[in-house]
């Protein structure tokens, strides 16, 4: 940050007065890499946050049901990438020079300027952890919906209420919204421990890639 102040510090509004160096350009693209770690992991808990915060809006299609699952499937997407954004960041930080398409476990995790250092063990755990999600994001980024057989009756009544003649189906109003705030609150609880745990997985890989970032920085 202090470096990256200082180049910004010489600058106007309206042009570069100064250009960077190539201390400030290696500190600029960390902190944007760094940027797109943290900025996942904060939209991750903005879609924990979102998730009882649905309000039908007029003539909007969207039901309670479709805005849990939106934001449900959000979160898992979000939860992946954050391996991905950091094996990028990895590549950048000690210079492997691969396209960001190229930069997966296999020439990551086990290229040799990584194998053998604690940012090979953090992220070998950042990857097992995200695993557990890769099936269901490959579900809803390429073939289907979020799915979950609780959600089946809410998404069945919603889907129904909204007919022009819901008939009777308005005196179960109540019990419905019941059975959805029950569920948003046992999914909010089930995905906030999972935050939780990514988030610590991403402050052990940050600490060991600290002393790699001061060397790139400085060019050592």
């Amino acid at each position: 940050m202090p470096t990256v102040t200082d180049f910004i510090s010489r600058q106007t509004p309206k042009e570069i007065i100064s250009p960077a160096s190539d201390k400030e350009k290696a500190a600029i693209e960390i902190l944007m890499g760094i940027n797109k770690i943290t900025e996942c992991l904060d939209q991750i808990y903005f879609s924990i946050e979102m998730l009882s915060g649905f309000r039908k809006k007029k003539n909007s299609k969207m039901n309670r049901h479709d805005y849990i699952v939106f934001m449900i499937e959000y979160f898992y997407l979000r939860i992946t990438s954050i391996f991905d954004r950091s094996l990028r960041f990895s590549n950048l930080v000690f210079d492997i020079g691969l396209p960001e398409r190229e930069c997966r476990e296999s020439t990551i995790i086990k290229n040799s300027k990584i194998k053998g250092t604690k940012v090979e063990e953090s992220l070998k755990k950042l990857n097992k952890f995200t695993l557990n999600f890769k099936q269901i994001r490959n579900q809803v980024a390429h073939s289907d919906a979020f799915e979950d057989q609780e959600l089946y009756p809410i998404r069945d009544y919603y889907y129904l209420i909204e007919d022009d003649n819901p008939g009777s189906l308005n005196n179960y109003k109540h019990i419905f919204k019941t059975r959805t705030d029950r569920y948003v609150h046992d999914k909010k609880n089930e995905l906030t421990e999972s935050a939780e745990q990514i988030s610590d997985l991403i402050h052990d890989f940050f600490d060991s890639i600290v002393p790699y970032v001061e060397t790139r920085i400085n060019g050592k």
